[in-house]
This record gives structure tokens, C-alpha cells and sequence, in this order.
């Protein structure tokens, strides 16, 4: 006595037009299963991939935002700084309000370069 054994190996997610038959000769559904699951399927990953385009959009724009607001927060800072610094010098107290103003461009400056140097450090 001799066994024979057979096996196909294919490329892709559904059966070729052979085996589709195959499948319809042992049940009249099955091909038209087979295709809708198929359908089914694609329609489901195009889903999951348009929802994590949208979560990287969103995170993207929540990011710019944080970048903005951050830095209108620091003008903001800034200007109040030399406010204060402008007011001191002009009420007569001129080495506080140098000091006031010095400290307020160094801290200015040196966050502007740090700020710069780790985002060239992150691309």
C-alpha cells in the first residue's frame, strides 16, 4: 500500500479560482464566506490604520500647541521681567534692577540655546 500526500503553498490571503471551487463543491457558500471575510477583513485593517493616522495627527497638533503656548508663556515671563527690571531702575534702584534685567536675558538666552541644542540632540 502507497499514501501519497500533496500540499500547496500560496501567496496571499484567499484561495486561487481551483480551490475556490474546491470549496463550493463541498459547500455552495463557502466561496462567497470566504470572499465577504475577505472584504471583511480589509475593510477592518483600513479602519485601524485610519484611526492611528488620526491618533499621530492629533498628537502632532497637541504637541505644536505646547510648543506655542510655551513659548508665549515665556514672553510673557520676559516682558514681566523687564517690566520689574525697568521699574526698579526708574524708582532709583538701579543695581537691582540691572541685575533683575541681566538675569532675566541670561535666563532667556541660555533656555533659547538649551532648547535648541536638545532639539537638534532628538532629530
Amino acid at each position: 500500500m502507497s499514501v501519497a500526500e500533496t500540499f500547496e503553498l500560496r501567496r496571499g490571503p484567499i484561495p486561487d479560482a481551483e480551490e475556490l471551487v474546491r470549496y463550493g463543491q463541498a459547500h455552495p457558500d463557502a466561496p462567497e464566506i470566504i470572499l465577504s471575510e475577505f472584504r471583511r477583513q480589509g475593510a477592518h485593517r483600513r479602519m485601524l490604520e485610519r484611526r492611528a493616522l488620526s491618533l499621530d495627527r492629533k498628537e502632532l497638533e497637541a504637541g505644536i500647541l505646547s510648543e506655542r503656548i510655551g513659548v508665549v508663556c515665556a514672553l510673557l515671563i520676559a516682558l514681566v521681567g523687564f517690566g520689574c527690571a525697568t521699574f526698579l531702575v526708574a524708582t532709583g534702584h538701579g543695581v537691582e534692577g540691572t541685575v533683575m534685567f541681566g538675569l532675566d536675558v541670561v535666563a532667556l538666552v541660555s533656555a533659547f540655546i538649551l532648547g535648541r541644542s536638545k532639539a537638534d540632540q532628538q532629530q
